[in-house]
């Protein structure tokens, strides 16, 4: 019965080993993706590869690649540390980890960061003015829930952020939101700044939606405060809004 066991184990590591050598692009065949998903130039194993081209929807991200941690498999998880590549025609550039059982999916230590004018450029409406920073997102955990988490801990901070007014560039200060899960929904709050400015957003896949007001303090840049002395009544209340994805 010992050398029986041993066998079995031996008999597992290699069919283990077989499985994570085999081409990604030959077990792409069996894994059908959904069809707003879309992939190109997929090379290396499972255990270890990269996509050149991943179109979701409309938007194209550009070598994106992962590795496998085979140490997960011990407790039953599947988990692979996922990159996004400083290309240039990503939106953003990230990593994470993902890992999946059969009970649930997680994500962690999720960094992202992208440019300002970049997700402008998705916003409903245009900004007035130009706009410039970077945009940073960290995920401590996610949990993948309905509709679209059970648990999340985050931040999302503005870095650098400024808004040109004539010919001048006006620091927007420090902006930061702590991020988390409300009855399954991404949840966003703003937190205290110099322009005054109050925020909050709830997020699925299917669209985001939320309010904001702005009411700038005496800290605030002078430039700022002079915009929205110039908004009537209507727009220093506190303003709704909705985007589907």
């Amino acid at each position: 019965m010992k050398y029986l066991g041993i066998g079995v184990a031996a008999l597992v590591i290699w069919l283990l080993f077989l499985l994570v050598s085999l081409p990604a692009r030959f077990a792409l065949q069996f894994a059908p993706l959904p069809p707003n998903v879309a992939v190109g130039g997929v090379e290396g194993s499972i255990w270890q590869g990269s996509i050149d081209a991943l179109l979701v929807d409309d938007m194209l991200l550009r070598d994106v690649q992962w590795q496998l941690r085979p140490l997960a498999l011990l407790r039953g998880q599947l988990a692979a540390d996922i990159q996004l590549a400083d290309h240039l025609d990503n939106i953003a550039v990230g990593n994470a980890r993902v890992l999946l059982s059969r009970q649930q999916v997680e994500v962690e230590q999720l960094q992202v960061e992208a440019r300002l004018v970049d997700l402008a450029a998705y916003a409903p409406e245009p900004s007035p003015f130009p706009l410039r920073g970077d945009v940073r997102i960290e995920l401590a955990q996610f949990t993948l829930g309905q509709p679209i988490c059970d648990t999340a801990s985050g931040q999302v901070e503005l870095i650098g952020g400024a808004i040109q007014v004539g010919q001048n560039w006006e620091s927007l200060g420090v902006l930061s939101a702590n991020i988390g899960c409300e009855d399954g929904w991404l949840s966003a709050e703003l937190g205290p700044n110099t322009l005054g400015l109050t925020a909050s957003m709830r997020a699925s896949l299917a669209g985001a939606q939320g309010e904001f007001q702005i009411q700038p303090s005496s800290e605030a840049p002078r430039t700022i405060r002079n915009i929205v002395s110039l908004l009537p009544e209507q727009g220093l209340r506190p303003q709704r809004f909705q985007v589907r994805f």
